[in-house]
């Protein structure tokens, strides 16, 4: 089920996280999707997945079975589907899965707790903080981000022209 603003129990981290981990690893959202047709699964479907990674997305108990699942191919521990087509196959391995601190895989119910915040999203894929930043960057972040978002544009088109 999708709403259409941040649900309040999800977890605020979790959906970037996830969203991180895809962009690092080069995966879209119709990698999964692709995935579950081939291994007769029942997801994670690309809607499903948008919307997870910005945390619009209320899940069923049977979506963090297909996410751990899919996790498990990514990591080569479960078979990928010969229907599985070429580039997709090469996409899946070699990426890497999504992993805890401990370099475990989440289980179905590590990733609900990921989800519902009662497992601190891995520091691997958390958001850099303005701390983070070498300077000079630290302290042009902290200046951007006390900018209206009218003065953040004028900035931007500043720096674009």
């Amino acid at each position: 089920m999708a709403t259409d603003a941040p649900l309040e129990y999800v977890a605020p981290e979790f959906g970037p996280a996830v969203k991180r981990w895809f962009t690092a690893e080069g995966l879209s959202q119709q990698t999964p999707h692709d995935w579950a047709q081939a291994a007769d699964c029942r997801g994670p479907w690309n809607s499903q997945t948008s919307l997870l990674q910005r945390n619009l997305l209320a899940c069923e108990p049977g979506f963090f079975i297909s996410l751990a699942r899919f996790n498990r191919a990514v990591a080569g521990e479960e078979p990928l589907p010969a229907e599985l087509k070429r580039a997709r196959r090469d996409q899946l391995m070699g990426a890497e899965p999504f992993k805890l601190d401990d370099g475990s895989l989440p289980t179905a119910a590590q990733w609900f707790a990921l989800y519902v915040g009662e497992l601190p999203v891995p520091e691997r894929y958390r958001a850099p903080s303005v701390a983070d930043l070498p300077e000079p960057l630290a302290t042009a972040a902290t200046a951007v981000g006390a900018l209206t978002p009218e003065q953040r544009q004028q900035l931007l088109d500043l720096l674009a022209g």
